[in-house]
């Protein structure tokens, strides 16, 4: 069982974003489990297939599913449902464009995990320079930082009179 955050879009609905628990038998937790693409069709004939059901997903025709991977770490998978009818079904090359896709949102999240995590590093750092160990009471570094803002303050509002 997985707890997964899911963004649905559509034309129709707007969108939202919702935490969902997700069970070991959806193709999205076996995407995520085994880090494995996946091109699933429903049963039938190429334009009358009959839809699959997915305990997460529901039913649909046709779905491209690629997890997205940092490494030896899975965080989260790509899933695309049900062309319109006016369209082929998927296929390889659907697979191999959704692939890269995910390549690229995988690197988009790695990059902003790693800002997310300098910028906490900078604000503990900070914190540190500015506040007593044992206390956590505001020292000296920060009395004459903000002594100097309020100075600059004061002297700024002066001169614009």
């Amino acid at each position: 069982m997985a707890i997964v955050r899911h963004v649905a879009l559509s034309g129709t609905v707007r969108s939202t974003v919702e935490r969902t628990i997700v069970d070991g038998s959806s193709v999205i937790a076996k995407a995520i489990t085994s880090q494995q693409t996946s091109l699933l069709l429903g049963t039938g004939g190429n334009h009358k297939r009959e839809p699959d059901a997915d305990s997460f997903l529901g039913e649909f025709r046709g779905a491209v599913v690629v997890p997205l991977a940092s490494g030896e770490r899975t965080l989260g998978a790509l899933v695309a449902l049900d062309r319109d009818e006016g369209f082929d079904a998927f296929d390889d090359d659907d697979l191999r464009l959704f692939e890269a896709l995910a390549a690229h949102a995988s690197t988009t999240m790695e990059r902003a995990q790693l800002v997310e995590e300098l910028r906490l590093e900078a604000e503990s750092k900070w914190h540190q320079a500015t506040h007593d160990q044992l206390t956590g009471l505001p020292n000296r570094t920060l009395f004459l930082d903000r002594a100097a803002g309020a100075l600059t303050d004061k002297a700024g509002r002066r001169s614009r009179c």
